[in-house]
């Protein structure tokens, strides 16, 4: 796991396994957590990160969807309030590609929440919005005092993930964080970035379906769509993003989003 300090009290902590972000809000000798990693062995290190090196107690966790790779570290704080939205387990329930070790991470959230909550949190506030698009249960959070703006995996590096949700909805995802105009962006994977990549993912999503029809328009294969071609021109792809973009080349190949007309 490693560790990045945004401000004297606020730290993100990104995990070994996918990469998953974690963001620590302090307020004195308190602590938040917003996700909580996707392994146990990642959960057990921001654990001690934040019990021994900050020397904080924590007492809030913060889900913005609750799939299993964004768990892990919950069981490990019994007692502490888990807030989440009121659809988590209707998104838990339809999580697809998870590990037997992944399906050990559930745990009851305690505090539901329905279109947003306000949480004040010494000289923060953060306002917890409902931002349906990867999952129904899918919560974004706009830090005004960090600048910063948690999106979970409404975005996944400069793409989206299309294997929840339908593309209209993630659009609207996407076009409410951007509306925030904040000047960081935490995704729920690979750490802090600049919010630029919203644009990018939006640039991806309307690309996608037109390589598509190009495509089968000229008797190609739709899984053979390389990620550079939905991309702007000056952004190379990573390994992280290519694995989402071919289970979304899977979808389209299957009929499931942008059909053929």
């Amino acid at each position: 796991m490693r560790t990045e300090r945004i401000e004297d009290d606020v730290f993100v902590a990104v995990g070994q396994q996918y990469q998953s972000t974690t963001a620590i809000f302090l307020d004195g000798d308190r602590a938040l957590l917003v996700d909580g990693m996707a392994s146990r062995k990642d959960g057990l290190e921001l654990r001690r990160f934040v019990e021994e090196d900050l020397e904080k107690k924590v007492m809030l966790l913060v889900s913005t969807h609750y799939f299993s790779d964004h768990l892990a570290a919950w069981g490990l704080f019994p007692g502490v309030p888990i807030v989440a939205h009121r659809n988590y387990r209707q998104s838990f329930d339809s999580e697809a590609f998870r590990t037997e070790e992944e399906k050990r991470h559930f745990v009851e959230p305690t505090v539901l929440v329905g279109d947003g909550l306000e949480i004040a949190w010494g000289r923060f506030h953060l306002d917890v919005f409902y931002n349906p698009g990867h999952t129904l249960c899918s919560l974004a959070i706009d830090v005004a005092e960090a600048d910063l703006l948690l999106s979970g995996d409404t975005v996944v590096g400069n793409i989206v993930y299309l294997f929840y949700g339908n593309p209209s909805l993630r659009k609207r995802a996407l076009e409410r964080l951007r509306a925030r105009r904040r000047g960081k962006l935490l995704s729920s994977h690979t750490g802090v970035s600049d919010p630029v990549r919203l644009e990018r993912a939006l640039h991806y999503l309307a690309r996608l379906p037109d390589e598509a029809a190009k495509v089968r328009a000229e008797g190609g294969q739709v899984r053979e769509i390389s990620l550079e071609s939905c991309l702007p021109q000056d952004v190379a792809g990573t390994e992280f993003e290519r694995l989402y973009h071919r289970r979304n080349l899977d979808l389209i190949a299957e009929g499931r989003i942008f059909p053929a007309s």
